[in-house]
């Protein structure tokens, strides 16, 4: 790939990492893997961590933000909200450019790109309709569906029918329950039995006010990265998802924490295949109106090869070790080219 012009005077970039969310850790890693990896010659970061309430601050050098040993135990960096609080917020932040590398609500859902855009400055990535209906999965379901892109079959149950005790219950199992607005998989569950779904539903609520409930397909794991570059939109080649059996599923620990993930590229599947699903990856990204990047992520039948979009992540997973970076690398462009190319198309 071309490399990027640097322009004449280097940009400052405010780097958002935490956040509200149930992925405020991830959230630290990825920002970690930013700060480390952004091109220094070209750009002055700023490190800006939201503690879990919210609260921002300024990150100190050498602000601890990887995963640590403690007693044997995998702990995972947060943002300390002792740290002295930047007056005015995301406003007293003095850059001209914002690169939220968060995750979940309060980060992928548009209202820090609502924010960023009422303060004048660029944001990275996708805006606030794009992001709040991209990390809405009833809402985007909507919008696939309305563009001929296949989904999984489901339902949305909402915490009020819930308590009423007016829900669907499947007729067959398994099924996937899952917030509506979450991301990493938090508060998702395969529940294989009936006896299991009222458990697996009131642990998803605690995440969201809506859940959507998805038939279970016997499927691959298979996603594509997207990048906007010089005015274009390249998309990976497919990569499929290969999980340690003893994870019934992608979940948070099997993604994070446990090292059972690799991920092959490009995916060993029909080339006839692996093209249509690049297809609609590119399709999903226009048709919810992204910018910036995005992880397309699919299942693709494990009988009949049909081809289910499963949902896109417009703030994707992004240390330099995450699936998201090793699909771009398999189109020739490096860690640290993302985030140039990032930077530099924010509007």
């Amino acid at each position: 790939m071309e490399h990027i012009q640097a322009p004449k005077n280097k940009i400052k970039v405010g780097i958002l990492l935490g956040g509200i969310s149930a992925e405020h850790e991830i959230s630290c890693l990825s920002g970690a893997s930013v700060l480390k990896n952004i091109n220094r010659e070209l750009f002055e970061p700023i490190a800006i961590g939201i503690d879990q309430v919210g609260g921002f601050h300024y990150l100190p050098q050498n602000y601890p933000l990887s995963i640590m040993q403690e007693n044997g135990q995998k702990k995972l960096p947060i943002i300390d909200p002792t740290l002295p609080l930047i007056p005015g917020g995301l406003a007293g932040i003095d850059c001209s450019t914002i690169f939220p590398v968060l995750h979940g609500p309060g980060g992928e859902d548009g209202e820090i790109q609502r924010l960023i855009s009422a303060l004048g400055k660029k944001c990275v990535g996708s805006k606030e309709l794009a992001s709040r209906n991209a990390m809405d999965k009833a809402a985007a379901k909507k919008i696939f569906e309305q563009h001929s892109i296949p989904t999984t079959p489901g339902w949305i149950i909402s915490n009020s029918d819930f308590e009423k005790n007016k829900f669907i219950e499947p007729t067959s199992f398994p099924v996937f329950v899952k917030p509506v607005r979450s991301g990493s998989s938090r508060g998702t569950h395969k529940v294989k039995e009936k006896n299991e779904y009222l458990t697996a539903l009131k642990d998803a609520f605690t995440y969201d006010h809506e859940v959507l409930v998805e038939s279970a397909i016997n499927a691959r794991e298979i996603e594509v990265g997207i990048l906007e570059m010089d005015g274009k939109i390249i998309a990976s080649k497919p990569g499929e998802i290969k999980i340690d059996s003893k994870f019934e599923f992608y979940d948070f620990e099997a993604k994070y924490l446990d090292g059972a993930t690799t991920v092959e590229i490009p995916a060993p599947i029909p080339e006839g295949i692996a093209n249509k699903i690049t297809d609609f990856a590119i399709k999903a990204f226009k048709a919810i109106g992204a910018n910036g990047f995005a992880r397309v992520d699919f299942f693709l039948d494990k009988n009949n090869n049909s081809i289910y979009l499963n949902e896109i992540n417009t703030i994707p997973g992004f240390t330099a070790t995450s699936v998201y970076p090793k699909l771009m690398e398999c189109v020739d462009i490096p860690y640290a080219e993302i985030i140039t190319a990032l930077i530099t198309s924010a509007s």
